[in-house]
């Protein structure tokens, strides 16, 4: 009896989760598509729709999780503990396997839930031991790991140059896996490349004309910098007379 509950209760979850995975699956291939293409172009338009892409993927992906919990605490509730519970309690079954039904469920689909945030912070970790052995020179060891992220992407492999060239590859390998995820600035100021990348990949001549290479980093407060004894400044917005 107890597989027929588990036929049930996944096949009554199956219908909640189905259309959020499918627009997770539209949304991941039209983002895959759009990052492929955008090494190619230097278009606002195309760059905005990539940002609106990974807002929307990364929407669906936490609705997907919010989703995944409520519906477990609402089985329980409602089938157990509700209108239903009194149709269910009358069946011949076990509390034990009306119970026992609904942990099951929702186990499996929180270890779905698991698995999908362990694959993006392991797609996170490649990239940084790929950065990791191209600063040591290991060239093999980075190229490795780095074809490990391009392979699951279902591009081409990367083929080792120099090592300049392998550091920039990883450094747009990074902005192409983790864009959306708010960190790009932090990877072009530790990589001292934020002012010519921001410049050099921007067409709005207000953004030009106003940043400054001191805006990499925000000024320390005038309190913090007597409390320190002079040991903090901004001797780089100095420099541009602010």
């Amino acid at each position: 009896m107890l597989k027929k509950l588990l036929k049930h209760e996944f096949r009554a979850t199956a219908r909640t989760y189905g259309g959020l995975y499918l627009a997770l699956l539209a949304v991941s291939v039209l983002f895959g598509a759009s990052i492929r293409g955008w090494n190619g172009t230097n278009s606002d338009a195309y760059s905005t729709a990539v940002g609106l892409l990974s807002l929307a993927y990364t929407a669906v992906l936490i609705g997907t999780a919010v989703v995944t919990v409520m519906t477990i605490v609402r089985r329980f509730y409602s089938n157990l503990l509700g209108r239903e519970g009194y149709l269910m309690h009358t069946l011949p079954v076990t509390e034990a396997q009306l119970v026992g039904a609904k942990l099951i469920s929702g186990t499996v689909w929180s270890v779905c839930s698991i698995f999908a945030a362990g694959l993006s912070f392991g797609i996170l970790a490649i990239l940084m031991m790929a950065e990791c052995y191209a600063e040591t020179e290991d060239s093999d060891e980075a190229v490795r790991y780095l074809n490990m992220v391009r392979e699951r992407a279902g591009t081409t492999a990367y083929v080792f140059k120099n090592k300049d060239a392998l550091l920039e590859e990883i450094q747009k390998e990074r902005g192409r896996e983790l864009l959306g995820e708010f960190q790009r600035k932090f990877d072009l100021v530790r990589w001292g490349i934020w002012y010519r990348m921001t410049y050099e990949y921007t067409n709005y001549p207000t953004l030009k004309d106003n940043m400054l290479p001191c805006h990499e980093y925000y000024p320390i407060p005038d309190k913090e910098v007597v409390y320190s004894g002079g040991a903090l400044d901004n001797k780089a917005y100095n420099e541009y007379g602010m």
